[in-house]
């Protein structure tokens, strides 16, 4: 959710879409095939960001400068012309931005962009015009308090799901115009228009403020999803006059107006170039995908993101529900499976898009494959294709970090019987249990939100490891589907093109229609003929497994606080040896896990301790002993506030990084 991208489509016929990253820019000319054919970049001459952001100290506070992104549009124009675009040509702009991101302009700023001179940079004449200079942005997560009140304000967070799609999130959009009315009230006063990154870009084509469209806007905690209206309990919760800094939600497939004339007289754009609402990067991926009913696409990345066709919504507590951006009667679904990232062709209007995220995708699979195959993906492929569907019963649930939907941290493996086991008997069995386990969560969580997989659906594989064959026909097997690759690498990037030509024709085409010359998906895979009989058991027992893991609260937990008196928590790890095989919790801390070190009677078991220094009530760990039961399953421990004298009793902890040990004895 990093970029921002600009499409321009020429003369209809062909698609010019244009990415912008926070501090570099890229260029595809993209014939009617929608295949990319050249790309260009260079470097903004900002600083003092890094990757585009700039993060306070405590790593919650994270913001952009506005005017990097004014900067950038000016370059990338400039570098384009430069190359010898012909800007007469194009008959449509649009595009797409990070969501939930928002920009403040100060009063005045829409006098400044009516009356821009073409023989000035865009960001010189807008210097000013910005009532705080930095924008919040998605990775975010400061306005926790202003989530509750919000929360609190209409009913609770079921209510406020009903209302806008969402519970509260602190990137979200609502949240942070919150704080800065509470915190800046000054500036919150001074702020003419507030704007999301998308419709901040798109007023900077059209000369004016541009209005937010309903899918990008459905992810601010603020638009009531069903009747596309801002919902006006939700701005009374975050801040005072707020609809009249907002303006008018509109359809993503609207034409906002003529492109202003500052672009006409700078760089020779023809006057009668429409500019088309801009909508998030997530909506634009799915434009991008043009998925069809009965069809599934799986991004395989960093993180993995399914996206999926759903007949009839829910209302999630812990996703999301966005307008779609093709049809304005539907809606798409987005359930996020990372502690903080979505993406359609015809719909109808009982039609919703659903994404699931998990973070993780690709990074977890790296992990597994240098521990198993030598860093090598060949190896890594024979000892998966070694392994026989269904993996002898033995079952495997990876989370390197901490997912959200399960709310699961750790390696978890079970044998046939169900039984946990610390490692597997061989390489072949790890590597198969990864990847199984992986899709199975992806297919269990599809199915939960209502999804069935039906003779004629399919799957379409993009991400890098799409082109691994052997994790493809995993991927099909379990959802005993067919699967298919694309070219097209950029699917954000083409979907804001391709809502520029839609805004143009969709009084007269659909786009459906529209997109039909593309060329179809290449058959990369077939399931084999048991996979139905082999992994539809496994689902079911993929839920129970993972039940049993959030029953038994697993071995990554939050520091919550067990009385309102409580001034100071402190979470540290405990291990105490009982001699009985029965789990039993400490007084003053909570048990959160049995791990049983070895057959014999004694039984060590885990303890995360949640202490209060205010009230007085203490358990102290004077020695360090048999580390080994955290299974080193922590990248931190924390044995802050004990009694330790001597650092030792360590075994080899690959996974761990950091150990916290202030308000010790150690000498």
């Amino acid at each position: 959710m990093s970029q921002q991208t600009i499409a321009l489509v020429d003369n209809i016929d062909s698609c010019f879409p244009v990415e912008r990253r926070h501090n570099q820019q890229r260029s595809t000319n993209t014939p009617r095939d929608a295949s990319p054919v050249r790309r260009r970049s260079a470097r903004v001459p900002v600083s003092l960001t890094h990757g585009g952001v700039v993060s306070t100290e405590d790593g919650h506070t994270i913001t952009a400068p506005t005017l990097l992104w004014v900067k950038a549009l000016d370059l990338l124009l400039d570098q384009l012309k430069l190359a010898g675009a012909d800007y007469t040509n194009i008959a449509a702009i649009s595009g797409t931005a990070q969501q939930h991101g928002s920009v403040y302009w100060q009063r005045g700023a829409q006098h400044t962009l009516q009356s821009l001179e073409a023989s000035k940079f865009l960001h010189e004449q807008l210097a000013r015009s910005f009532s705080t200079p930095n924008s919040p942005v998605w990775m975010d997560s400061s306005t926790t308090e202003q989530c509750r009140q919000l929360e609190r304000a209409v009913g609770g967070a079921q209510k406020l799901a009903e209302i806008t799609g969402s519970t509260a999130y602190e990137r979200f959009t609502a949240s942070q115009i919150a704080k800065l009315s509470q915190t800046k009230p000054s500036v919150y006063n001074n702020t003419e228009r507030i704007s999301l990154v998308s419709s901040f870009a798109c007023s900077l084509f059209l000369g004016r403020y541009a209005d937010i469209d309903y899918s990008d806007g459905s992810g601010m905690n603020l638009l009531d999803i069903h009747s596309k209206e801002w919902s006006q309990i939700c701005l009374d919760a975050t801040a005072p006059n707020l609809v009249d800094k907002l303006g008018t939600p509109v359809a993503s497939s609207s034409v906002q107006g003529p492109i202003s004339q500052y672009f006409v007289e700078r760089f020779d754009f023809n006057p009668d170039c429409k500019v088309a609402s801009f909508t998030g990067d997530n909506p634009a991926s799915l434009i991008g995908m043009c998925l069809t009913e009965g069809t599934i696409a799986v991004s395989l990345g960093t993180s993995d993101t399914l996206f999926l066709w759903l007949r009839s919504p829910q209302t999630l507590l812990e996703g999301h529900i966005l307008c779609n951006p093709v049809d304005k009667e539907a809606y798409m679904a987005l359930l996020w499976s990372v502690a903080d990232n979505p993406r359609l062709n015809t719909v109808t209007h009982e039609g919703y898009m659903v994404l699931l995220c998990f973070k993780n995708g690709s990074l977890t699979r790296e992990r597994v494959r240098d521990d198993c195959a030598e860093g090598s993906w060949e190896l890594f492929n024979e000892l998966l294709d070694s392994t026989p569907r269904g993996n002898f019963g033995n079952m495997g649930l990876y989370f390197d970090v901490q997912e959200i939907i399960p709310f699961v941290k750790g390696d978890h493996r079970f044998n046939k019987a169900n039984d946990r086991v610390q490692r597997f008997t061989s390489m072949e069995v790890e590597v198969r249990a990864l990847v199984e386990g992986q899709f199975l969560a992806k297919r269990a969580h599809a199915e939960d939100l209502g999804f069935n997989i039906e003779a004629g659906s399919r799957i379409i594989a993009t991400g890098g490891a799409s082109n691994n064959k052997s994790i493809l026909q995993v991927l099909s097997d379990v959802f005993n589907a067919p699967v298919y690759v694309l070219e097209a690498a950029n699917s954000a990037m083409l979907g804001s093109a391709y809502q520029a030509k839609h805004a143009l024709v969709a009084e007269r085409t659909s786009f459906s229609e529209m997109t039909s010359c593309l060329s179809p998906p290449v058959l990369a895979c077939q399931p084999y003929k048991d996979a139905a009989q082999v992994y539809n058991p496994m689902v079911g027992r993929y839920r129970r497994l993972v039940k049993s893991i959030l029953d038994s609260k697993g071995s990554s937990v939050d520091c919550v606080p067990l009385c309102p008196e409580a001034a100071v928590w402190t979470v540290f790890l405990s291990v105490q040896r009982q001699q009985c095989g029965l789990c039993s919790s400490l007084s003053r801390g909570s048990s959160v896990d049995c791990v049983p070190l070895c057959p014999e009677a004694a039984v060590w078991t885990v303890f995360l301790s949640v202490q209060r220094q205010q009230c007085g009530l203490w358990y102290k760990i004077p020695v360090i002993e048999n580390m080994g039961a955290t299974l080193d399953q922590f990248d931190t421990i924390d044995l802050s506030d004990n009694d330790i004298r001597k650092l030792d009793g360590f075994p080899l902890l690959k996974r761990l990084k950091c150990l916290l040990l202030n308000n010790n004895r150690v000498v």
